[in-house]
């Protein structure tokens, strides 16, 4: 009997350990992608956002994205102007009940489809290097009908 009970704890203890062992890898993992995301937070930002701009999307004498706040406020397909370095969030707003996206291809970035009215969708990059470089709706088609603008990256002693 006094056999018995010292197998039923060692079952327990080894079930206690795998269980633990377990937990750790998890944890371990999850350690893992926390670090992954602050490195990456690391080499994408300094903190807050540089620069702040609201697009929507409108449908007027063809597809566009409206400038929304500040000086872009009511343009059709603003020049956004930002220096090296600026860390820049964009907003897109779906405002006409069209699905679309936002890409600069040079910059590699690419924003989700907002498919609803309403629907909003923020891409956050970083500026590495000047130039002018276009961003457009790579929908099918929307391109075509006039849905893109400029995004102009100079210097900071330019700006």
């Amino acid at each position: 009997m006094a056999r018995d009970g010292a197998i039923y704890i060692n079952v327990i203890s080894l079930i206690l350990i795998a269980a633990l062992l377990g937990v750790v890898v998890y944890l371990q993992n999850d350690v893992r992608a926390l670090r992954s995301e602050i490195q990456e937070l690391r080499e994408t930002s300094s903190g807050l956002p540089a620069k702040e701009f609201t697009l929507e999307t409108t449908f007027s004498d063809g597809f566009a994205f409206l400038g929304k706040g500040g000086a872009i406020d009511g343009v059709k397909n603003p020049t956004l102007k930002v220096k090296v370095g600026d860390v820049v969030k964009i907003t897109i707003v779906n405002g006409d009940g069209v699905g679309h996206d936002f890409v600069i291809d040079e910059l590699k970035v690419h924003a989700d489809h907002v498919k609803e009215k309403g629907e909003s969708v923020d891409v956050i990059f970083k500026t590495e290097q000047p130039g002018e470089y276009t961003y457009y709706c790579s929908v099918p088609g929307h391109r075509e009908a006039g849905m893109e603008g400029k995004i102009i990256v100079v210097e900071e002693d330019q700006h």
